[in-house]
This record gives structure tokens, sequence and C-alpha cells, in this order.
């Protein structure tokens, strides 16, 4: 743990600046704590930034939170830097620690657009976390490549949380030919129920992006993980068919499988 106090300065807030170092792709979770302040008011803010100084996670601490977690972080060897910036006057010492762990099968930041997407073989149980943001969402993206016709299976799970919140996200995504992107299905995995199916998803051979995020969700940092599985069927329905323009040609006297 590394300790640190925020100065009072008249003319401007006190910011603390710390820099670590992985030898290897890690799991990295950073706790922040302090005494109890009192009042419910920001007292610090937390960033955490790859060399290229882009912003991986930042969150606030309350003077009442006592201890903020980030949970894990899945990040590439590299160097890294923490700032820690005063938002009041307060004369309270805080600890910083960051824990690391050897990554496997996780997910790394950033990977926020289809673009930094890592790549999930089938079959492949991956494991992630939305990392905390402030004024912006955590996104998580997965490719994936179909190589013939038929159907995909996705299992998202997570450990059992208390409530009944929408927690995660759990979306299908095609990328178009004009750049854009179609979302072939959504679902809503809730705090307290620990598994969530996509069952029986025709699609065609081509690639596709499994993105988790917590959009108008409950923000939940806890682990999750994802896999996908794939049965060939040259006659089951393919996504998307939902209107008369991208509608599926079949032949007559052949039978046809959909969900």
């Amino acid at each position: 743990g590394k300790n640190g106090l925020s100065s009072n300065r008249k003319s401007s807030d006190d910011v603390d600046w710390y820099t670590f170092t992985l030898a290897q792709d890690s799991c990295v979770n950073i706790s922040f704590n302090h005494p109890d302040g009192t009042f419910p008011v920001v007292g610090w803010k937390v960033t955490l930034y790859n060399s290229a100084s882009q912003k991986i996670t930042q969150f606030t601490s309350r003077l009442t939170d006592l201890i903020i977690r980030t949970g894990k972080l899945g990040l590439r060897k590299g160097k890294y830097h923490i700032s820690v910036e005063a938002q009041n006057n307060t004369a309270d010492e805080y600890t910083l620690l960051v824990g690391s762990e050897k990554a496997e099968n996780f997910e790394f930041e950033l990977n926020d657009t289809p673009e930094q997407a890592v790549t999930l073989p089938k079959g492949t149980l991956m494991s992630g976390s939305l990392a905390d943001r402030l004024l912006s969402l955590d996104k998580d993206y997965y490719k994936f490549k179909v190589t013939e016709k038929g159907y995909v299976n996705v299992v998202f799970t997570h450990e059992l949380q208390d409530g009944d919140k929408n927690g995660w996200n759990v979306r299908i995504i095609k990328p178009l030919s004009n750049g854009k992107y179609y979302e072939i299905v959504r679902k809503v995995s809730k705090w307290n129920k620990d598994t969530l199916k996509i069952n029986n998803l025709g699609l065609a051979p081509g690639d596709y992006y499994i993105l988790i995020d917590g959009d108008s969700m409950a923000y939940n940092s806890s682990t999750y993980s994802v896999k996908w599985s794939f049965y060939a069927n040259e006659n089951f329905e393919r996504e998307p068919n939902s209107t008369k323009l991208n509608c599926q040609t079949i032949d007559l006297k052949t039978r046809y499988t959909g969900a």
C-alpha cells in the first residue's frame, strides 16, 4: 500500500501521481481507502492511465466511502500511471493499493470498440469486468467468426448479487458493409440470476461481436464469464431475418428449423 495526503491549497487542488510496471499480462485490482470523513461529498478522484495516456478507469471516493475497489482489470504488460486528485479541502490520509495476478483468459483494456476487440475462440470461457468510468461507460467487445451455416449458443455467467437489478447487457452484433453495425439480439442479466443464455441463434458465415456493457443498467464491476458454441446446420434460419427486406430464401420441399 501507498499512503498519501491531500494538501490544502488556496490556488488549486493537490494531485498525487504514482506509476507501476507489469512484467506480464495481469489482472489488476486497485483499492483506495481512507478514514470516515462524515460528509458524503466527493473527496478524491482516482484515475488509471496506460503509457499512451489513455484513460482506463476513473472513480471518485466520497469522504464517507471508506474503501473503493475497482474489481479485476485486465491489463497488458507495461507501464501505468495513477493520479489521485483532491476534490475538497481535506487533510485525511488515504491508502492506495495495487494488487495483481496472472491473467488467464481474461479481457484486456482497452476494448471499448469493435476495432479493439479480442478474438474469442469457440468454446473458450473468457472472463471480464466492467471498469468504473466517470461520464462514460465501459464496453467489452469480443470478436468471433462463424465459418459455416448453423446456429450459435452464448452463455453469460456471473457471481450472484443481492437485489433484483439489471446489471449487464449481452448483445450480439453484426458488422455491415457500410461500416455500421446491426444489433441482432440483446438480453439483460440481473444481479440475482447468475446465468443468461442466448440459444439457437442462426447465423450466416462471417464475423460477429459479443458486446458486454452496463448501458442503462445498475453499475456492477463483479467478474463475469462468457463463451460461445456453434452447431452446423445447413437448413437453420439465419439472423437477421426480421423484415421482408432481409428474408431468407428457401427451397421447396425442404424442412427448415428456426428459433
